[in-house]
């Protein structure tokens, strides 16, 4: 907020060594990092200013320039279309190399996430734009979209969605005057006191308690760095203080520590399940698809993770879109099955085609469906596949993740999505907002399309 901004000319001022200088500290940075036991990363906005996010308290910063009544001044890319930095990859390599044994993040871009840090290696101080949460089942969810709603009270974090348990679902934002969540505050604390090196990235460290974490550190008499532009309030507790550009700095420390700095992918991880058919004594027409499909995006550590807009799956006896996640649709067995997703294009991904090859699974599929009990909701077949999309290239590719993926999947064409089988009417499944694969009801789905539609493909 504006009232939170820099007050006099010397706080915004800001300052910048030479290369030289760079290198020399830079070098001293890696050596400290080659030594520690446990190396700890803290970073504010100013990590995300080179993917063209602003930050808060820079000249050209948000609050900065509110207070200026300049707010029609202010230039951000959109925290969802934004790339993860060099910062945010050189971090995703030292981890992965063994170095970095924790971050603290006070950003809420959901850029560390998308870089693909690994979430219980990270505490996201001030929340996520794109994570909501239950606060009964405390069930995550990562959304390729704004948790947020507009609400009349900014400390009103409902979101409108409930959880698969039913009850209400939250954003994860923490404004100014509420608490931080519990388990980032206590990991925060507990990795900042344990540091023996807590290295300062892009931050003014201005705002408690995020800037009390690496305070503690120095407290301690453990090795505190800080890279920021700005001067900030535990600039003479520091060990090492480096005036530069954070992307410069990592660039030079990851050079002198031989780690190349990944490119950065979007990644994403799909769940293809296969439900129970409906009882047998159920009253149906005969026609009645007999297993429910259900496909979901999720994390590496199951987070169920939104970013499909729809889906179609079409075999040679008809064509369904499914608009709503988890996307159920009820289907024979019959092969191949083709499945086209549609994303949400924050980086302009253009659809994904499968075809997946049912018959690889089908007898599975029977003795699992014969031997369970027709209340169970246990899925009788899963297909785990990552998918790849390469921004420079602009293409996806797939990797299943086990034998049987790998046998029963692959990706096709658009072209060959529309050409395989002849043209199709197609029916639109909208099941309600609370679905979730265990209370999905084919003969109530079908008794339910909206329409009978041929809708474009746009």
């Amino acid at each position: 907020m504006a009232f939170s901004a820099h007050k006099n000319k010397k706080e915004l001022e800001e300052f910048e060594i030479s290369i030289e200088e760079l290198e020399k500290q830079a070098e001293q940075l890696a050596k400290l990092i080659k030594r520690a036991k446990c190396f700890v990363v803290s970073t504010g906005a100013g990590i995300s200013t080179s993917a063209g996010i602003a930050d808060f308290r820079g000249p050209t910063g948000v609050w900065t320039l509110q207070a200026q009544g300049k707010e029609d001044m202010i230039k951000s890319t959109p925290m969802l279309s934004a790339y993860p930095t060099i910062t945010h990859m050189a971090l995703v390599a030292l981890e992965k190399a063994g170095y970095l044994k924790f971050l603290i993040s006070q950003n809420v871009d959901g850029l560390h996430r998308k870089s693909g840090f690994p979430p219980h290696k990270m505490a996201e101080l001030h929340g996520n734009t794109c994570v909501e949460y239950c606060k009964i089942c405390h069930k995550e969810y990562l959304r390729d979209f704004d948790c947020r709603r507009d609400s009349n009270s900014v400390h009103d974090h409902r979101t409108g969605r409930l959880c698969q348990c039913r009850n209400e679902l939250y954003d994860s934002i923490i404004n100014f005057g509420e608490n931080l969540p519990r388990k980032a505050l206590e990991q925060g604390f507990d990795f900042s006191t344990k540091a023996d090196l807590h290295v300062v990235l892009g931050s003014s460290l201005r705002v408690t308690p995020a800037a009390d974490m690496p305070r503690a550190t120095a407290e301690q008499g453990r090795k505190l760095v800080i890279c920021n532009l700005q001067t900030t309030p535990l600039d003479s507790n520091c060990y090492l203080r480096i005036f530069s550009r954070i992307d410069q700095l990592m660039i030079c420390v990851m050079k002198y520590l031989q780690l190349p700095i990944p490119d950065w992918f979007l990644n994403r991880r799909l769940s293809i399940s296969i439900f129970p058919n409906i009882s047998s004594s159920s009253p149906s027409p005969s026609s009645l698809p007999s297993f429910k499909y259900s496909i979901q995006g999720i994390e590496p550590d199951s987070t169920p993770a939104t970013f499909i807009r729809h889906i179609i799956f079409r075999n040679s006896i008809r064509q369904l879109r499914s608009v709503r996640d988890p996307f159920v649709v009820c289907l024979g067995l019959e092969s191949p099955l083709l499945i086209q997703l549609r994303f949400m294009r924050h980086y302009n991904e253009p659809d994904l085609s499968l075809s997946l090859n049912v018959s690889n699974f089908s007898s599975i599929i029977h003795t699992n469906n014969n031997n369970s009990d027709t209340n169970n909701t246990t899925a009788l077949f899963e297909l785990l596949v990552d998918l790849k999309f390469d921004p420079r290239e602009g293409i996806w590719t797939i990797e299943p993740i086990d034998e049987s993926a790998k046998q029963s999947i692959q990706q096709i064409s658009n072209d060959q999505f529309n050409t395989i089988f002849p043209s199709i009417q197609e029916q639109v499944v909208v099941p309600t907002q609370s679905t979730n694969n265990s209370s999905f009801n084919c003969s109530d789905t079908l008794q339910n399309l909206l329409s009978l539609l041929s809708i474009s493909k746009n």
